[in-house]
């Protein structure tokens, strides 16, 4: 089989979506089809599912829509692990064998299972990353079959709340027939689907604005060096629109024309007409320099948070590579140029056109798809029943892998798009 049907879902603040595509032996995609829908209200909140049978129940009808776009029966997905309470931490695990002796393959293993066992209070280890290894006081990339009396290995530990890994499984449990193929973590399939190898060893950081979190992943030398969730995203810069005396639904969409119809660089000063809020009331009005003000505040403060988390990871002045910007708030006209004059540093809005084939629609290229497309390409297990096996009711379960197995080595009337916009003459 020259290809594998992997599917992929998103469990996100601001919306469920799960997608499905062809993954050739060259690691390309052809992306078949999407189900996207808005999470319902309160069932996940900072990136942890607070309602799993409520989600459970809208995803395997989604799981269900999908398969039937495809029209082969799916049986598993991959979904990534995030929220707020993400984060790294660093360990050294020291070894000393009192004289010359061969590191072997047990004595690594052995190493890094005491870092996954390591109690970090109020958090599971969710992966290990191996960062670095120092063999008689000197750093050596690779001490296997190396002989020597005193080892140590520096593991980078991503963590995070209990709930953020149970809380999917018992989502999980509740679909019909579904199960998990495996769980990655959500900012590194990010980063798998927007940062080249070079980029990784130059060293970059990958920011994703979502709606309820701004995740940011810092890679240096091959590796990620640094992990964080910050509990602040657009769902944020909507909440402080709303200050505007909008309703919410207004606010979100004055958001979505910040792009569209003006941009926050505009010269003149427009007004957008709206409706009044009930019968006998005036008409409103909202200028548009009001709303730059409004949401640049919101992306300032998220900036100097971001760089707060970019300067912990010791990796500030050696990202070589600059920042790659995604989610849905870099849909707005210059928040590159934002985030490039606040920080100083080159920034790039992400792309993962290159991983797809020449015949995946235009219409599955969007931002906020790029956490679905790297954990497609992090699949390597067919989803999908063998069209000669429609009959079995479940497909059998895959065996279950480690984290750290993964990258080892209209808004109605209110106001139309057509909502008139106007010089501001005083």
């Amino acid at each position: 089989m020259d290809s594998e049907i992997i599917v992929a879902a998103d469990l996100g603040n601001a919306k469920l979506a799960v997608m499905a595509a062809k993954k050739f032996a060259d690691g390309k995609l052809e992306i078949l089809a999407l189900e996207s829908e808005p999470t319902p209200q309160d069932s996940i909140r900072n990136g942890i599912i607070t309602k799993p049978s409520e989600v459970a129940a809208r995803l395997s009808m989604m799981l269900k829509l999908l398969a039937n776009r495809i029209k082969l029966p799916i049986s598993q997905f991959y979904v990534g692990l995030n929220g707020r309470s993400l984060r790294t931490v660093r360990l050294n695990v020291p070894r000393i064998f009192g004289h010359n002796e061969e590191i072997t393959e047990a004595v690594l293993a052995e190493m890094e299972a005491e870092a996954q066992n390591t109690d970090v209070p109020e958090r599971d280890v969710l992966r290990v990353l191996t960062d670095t290894f120092t063999l008689d006081n000197e750093p050596i990339q690779n001490p296997l079959g190396v002989l020597g009396g005193n080892l140590t290995a520096s593991y980078i530990l991503a963590v995070g709340k209990p709930e953020v890994n149970l809380n999917i499984d018992k989502c999980a449990e509740r679909t019909l027939g579904y199960e998990i193929a495996q769980k990655f973590l959500a900012p590194m399939a990010t980063a798998t689907a927007l940062l080249s190898e070079s980029e990784k060893e130059l060293g970059s950081a990958v920011i994703d604005f979502g709606a309820g979190c701004t995740s940011v992943a810092v890679y240096k030398d091959g590796l990620m060096k640094h992990l964080a969730v910050i509990p602040i995203g657009g769902k944020q810069i909507t909440n402080d629109l709303k200050s505007l005396k909008l309703l919410e639904q207004e606010a979100e969409k004055l958001k979505l024309m910040c792009g569209e119809k003006f941009s926050m660089r505009d010269k003149k000063v427009l007004k957008i007409e709206l409706p009044a809020t009930a019968e006998g009331l005036e008409q409103r009005s909202v200028s548009t320099k009001d709303v730059e003000l409004i949401i640049t505040a919101r992306l300032h403060e998220i900036i100097d948070l971001v760089m707060s988390q970019i300067h912990k990871s010791g990796c500030a002045d050696a990202l070589n590579a600059g920042l790659v910007i995604t989610g849905g708030v870099t849909n707005m006209k210059y928040v590159d140029e934002i985030v490039r004059e606040k920080t100083g540093m080159e920034v790039r809005i992400g792309s993962y056109v290159g991983h797809l084939t020449e015949t995946t629609s235009d219409d599955f290229v969007r931002r906020e798809y790029a956490q679905l497309v790297g954990l497609l390409l992090c699949g390597t297990q067919n989803c999908c029943q063998p069209l000669n096996q429609n009959s079995k009711k479940h497909a059998k379960k895959a065996p279950k892998k480690g984290l750290k197995d993964f990258f080892g080595s209209k808004l109605g009337d209110l106001f139309s798009d057509d909502a008139p916009l106007k010089e501001n003459v005083n």
